[in-house]
């Protein structure tokens, strides 16, 4: 049972990473700035790197308020 229990994990995080594979090179395809690219390449990084950095990366990196209302001018 341990090991049925342990290929069922195994098999999940597989999944798991599989769909934050394409969910990242979907973010990736549709950057429309600098900063949307940096935070694409980051959630794309997470999926192998378990350090959680570029999970933080991901996470932070949003445009400041002046380029978004510059952009909406």
């Amino acid at each position: 049972l341990k090991k049925a229990a342990n290929s069922l994990d195994q098999g999940m995080e597989a999944v798991g990473k599989t769909t934050g594979y394409f969910s990242a090179m979907k973010n990736v395809n549709s950057a429309e700035s600098e900063t949307d690219a940096v935070r694409a390449a980051a959630e794309l990084a997470s999926v192998f790197g378990p350090s959680g950095v570029s999970s933080t990366v991901a996470a932070y990196a949003f445009d400041k308020c002046d380029k978004i209302h510059n952009k909406a001018d």
